[in-house]
């Protein structure tokens, strides 16, 4: 699969600590541009994506919820990515498949990397707010403010936590693009049968820029590598 160039939009105060994954490559084309509107508030990132990374970073990511900690830890052994890139992927497990599930496949990262992390953490719940108010709004386009409004009522505490500790604090890290973790998550999503929040997911990654096919081409050789059989679900056009 060839590589593509992706246009990223990011709040300006996240690209201070960017990785070279996402470093600036050129001012985007009109036809680059159609993917976001952009402001004065937004840093737009031009990367190149890599479908042999985001399907290695999604097998990494099966492996994770499904406890296999030698196989997780011989895909990270033999895989392209660095260890910043599966730090993120498996930090973000635990939104989709909870605390114990990111807590193991981080120690598997250590032990198998041995690497320690370092880096300098600000919990600034402001700041989440508004990083995952974007970051939600990229996801889901449109639809944010229904999510939004179909939520509350259902529960504020899970709406405040979506926007601040999932799409704020952790969707919202330069360290990995967006584009890498949507297909990372739509490969859990699938992998467990959560079918709404799959295909909310699955639009995300389409609103970044994947086409559907490559992205089911990425899927299906994941899904082969975990012996998973995913479930390839209507895209519904809104």
């Amino acid at each position: 699969m060839a590589s593509a160039m992706i246009l990223f939009s990011y709040p300006t105060d996240m690209t201070s600590h960017s990785h070279n994954a996402m470093q600036p490559q050129k001012t985007p084309s009109a036809t680059e541009q159609k993917h976001y509107s952009h402001s004065s508030k937004h840093y737009a990132l031009m990367i190149t994506f890599n479908p042999e990374l985001a399907t290695q970073l999604a097998i990494g990511s099966v492996f994770a919820i499904e406890n296999k900690q030698q196989l997780l830890a011989e895909a990270i052994q033999h895989s392209i990515a660095n260890h910043q890139q599966w730090y993120e992927t498996l930090l973000q497990t635990y939104l989709f498949a909870g605390f114990p599930c990111a807590l193991q496949a981080l120690s598997t990262l250590h032990t198998t990397t041995n690497i320690a992390n370092h880096h300098h953490f600000s919990y600034d719940t402001d700041q989440f707010t508004r990083n995952g108010e974007h970051t939600c709004q990229t996801i889901y386009g449109s639809v944010y403010h229904k999510l939004r409004a179909t939520l509350q009522p259902i529960s504020p505490e899970l709406d405040a936590s979506m926007i601040i500790e999932g799409y704020g604090k952790i969707l919202s890290r330069p360290q990995l693009p967006l584009l890498y973790r949507e297909i990372a998550i739509v490969a859990m999503l699938r992998h467990n049968g959560w079918q709404a929040q799959n295909i909310s997911h699955t639009r995300g990654a389409l609103r970044l820029g994947i086409d559907e096919q490559q992205l089911e081409t990425i899927l299906r050789q994941c899904f082969h590598h975990t012996t998973h059989k995913g479930i390839r679900p209507p895209i519904i056009q809104e």
